[in-house]
């Protein structure tokens, strides 16, 4: 993993590393398991479907981990869509395009060596 791409990707590497007892290599683990879930892939399959209530149970799934990981930037933007299908509000395509964007440029910083 590229910390600093991580971090240019927004996420707060020292603070995620912090959570795990300052072990870098069990944040760096778990991050990999966040990116290899298939969740963002479902999420976006859930939206196109128009499935907002299966949307919103995944998103607050993603919501969760991604906090606990530090993942700031991914974060703030996941709970922008997860209050937006909280709420029904129909209009989360531009959300969901900035997340999409946050997660492969952590995915890409992930996969650097």
């Amino acid at each position: 993993m590229n910390k600093e791409k991580l971090i240019a990707a927004g996420i707060d590497y020292n603070e995620g590393v912090a959570r795990f007892s300052d072990h870098a290599m069990l944040y760096e683990k778990y991050l990999g398991k966040f990116l290899q879930s298939p969740l963002m892939e479902q999420l976006e399959q859930q939206l196109t479907k128009g499935a907002i209530s299966e949307a919103f149970h995944t998103a607050h799934d993603l919501k969760g981990a991604s906090g606990n990981l530090s993942m700031n930037a991914y974060y703030e933007k996941i709970c922008e869509l997860t209050e937006c299908l909280r709420h029904g509000d129909n209009n989360y395509t531009p959300i969901f395009t900035q997340l999409k964007k946050l997660y492969a440029a952590i995915k890409e910083a992930a996969e650097e060596a």
